[in-house]
């Protein structure tokens, strides 16, 4: 008796269970989303975009762009129970930006070095972290919605997606293109965000599961 009554509650509960929409439609909407945050927030802070910043080397926001692609989609992913990947693959993030690392300094061998700006370095790590966190939160809410099991990898890709959105904020925002200034304002803060993904997941991803 008491296994019928339990078959009869798994089956009154499952009548409310929600389909979960497919990874590509989700990472889809998350991306437009930040976007839409990400436009409204340089265009306010560009006088209306009379101001924006064209990167002096455009192909450094190359290894960026694809970050924000394979993270963002690698985490909502990896958020579904039985998906999974490879260590190779999760350890693309770290390439890219160690790539985009050597970009900057290649760009400060071969070029002279930029005239330094009379630029506030706390000026950008606001802006990096007013344009990282509606990213983050799109997405946080999106994976905390599903099964994320594997907290420290899946909370990895999700600082890393939503910083990355904040680097390409900054990069058009920003005037200063002196060494010190990327490395120590720009790669820094957004690297060390990435990284904090790995203690930040496993403390704000509160699955039951």
């Amino acid at each position: 008796m008491k296994t019928e009554k339990l078959i009869e509650n798994l089956v009154k509960d499952s009548s409310s269970v929600k389909p979960i929409l497919s990874t590509p439609i989700v990472f889809l909407f998350w991306l437009l989303a930040s976007l839409s945050f990400l436009i409204l927030f340089v265009w306010s802070r560009s006088n209306e975009l009379n101001t924006l910043h064209s990167p002096e080397k455009s192909y450094e926001i190359i290894p960026i762009l694809i970050s924000i692609f394979f993270s963002g989609y690698a985490s909502i992913h990896l958020s579904i129970p039985g998906n999974r990947l490879r260590p190779i693959f999760l350890s693309i993030p770290f390439f890219l930006f160690l790539i985009w690392f050597l970009l900057i300094y290649s760009k400060y061998l071969l070029s002279p070095e930029s005239p330094k700006l009379d630029f506030e370095f706390h000026g950008c790590i606001q802006d990096l972290l007013w344009m990282t966190i509606p990213s983050f939160i799109i997405l946080f809410y999106i994976i905390n919605k599903r099964i994320p099991i594997n907290k420290t990898w899946i909370g990895y890709l999700l600082l890393t997606a939503s910083s990355s959105i904040g680097a390409i904020g900054v990069l058009l925002l920003c005037p200063d293109e002196t060494f010190y200034h990327l490395v120590k304002v720009h790669f820094s803060p957004i690297f060390t965000l990435s990284l904090s993904g790995f203690l930040i997941g496993k403390i704000i991803l509160k699955h039951p599961i």
